[in-house]
C-alpha cells in the first residue's frame, strides 16, 4: 500500500465500515475520510485514533512499514503490558527503568554463567572420577 489513504481504505473495507461509520467511530468528518482515501489529504493528526479503531499498528498505518497489527509483532502479553506501562512514564522515568532492566539482565546473565560453569565443572569431575582412560595421553 503506497499511501495513508489506501491503507485506511483497505482497513475500513476489511472491517466492513462505511466512510460515515469510520468517521463517527474516530470523531472526525466523513469528508476527512473521503479526502484521505482519495489523496486530497495526505496526513492527519488522528493517526492513533484511526489505528485504534481499525485495529492496526499506528506506524504501519502512517508509513506502510513494519507489522500491520500488534499481533503480527508476536509479542507476549507480559511484553505488551510492560510497553503500555512504559508509555505512561516520563522520559527520565523511562531512562531509569531501562537502566534497571540492564542491571537485572546483567545479574541474570551472571547467574546463568555461574550455573553453567558449575555444571561443566561437575560433569568434568564425574568424567574424571569414573574414567579408566586418562584424559590426556602422550606418545613418546
Amino acid at each position: 500500500m503506497e499511501t495513508l489513504g489506501q491503507r485506511i481504505k483497505l482497513c475500513r473495507k476489511d472491517k466492513r465500515l462505511s466512510q460515515h461509520e469510520l468517521a463517527a467511530a474516530c470523531g472526525v468528518s466523513q469528508q476527512l475520510i473521503s479526502f484521505l482515501e482519495n489523496g486530497k489529504v495526505t496526513n492527519t493528526t488522528e493517526i492513533f485514533t484511526f489505528a485504534e479503531v481499525l485495529g492496526v499498528h499506528p506506524h504501519w498505518l502512517s508509513t506502510g512499514l513494519g507489522a500491520k497489527k500488534y499481533d503480527d509483532l508476536i509479542v507476549a502479553t507480559e511484553d505488551k503490558t510492560l510497553l503500555e506501562l512504559l508509555r505512561r512514564l516520563s522520559t527520565q522515568q523511562k531512562n531509569d527503568a531501562i537502566a534497571r532492566f540492564h542491571k537485572l539482565i546483567s545479574q541474570n546473565e551472571n547467574v546463568v554463567k555461574e550455573y553453567n560453569e558449575r555444571e561443566i565443572g561437575q560433569r568434568l569431575m564425574v568424567v574424571t572420577t569414573h574414567s579408566t582412560v586418562p584424559l590426556v595421553t602422550q606418545k613418546r
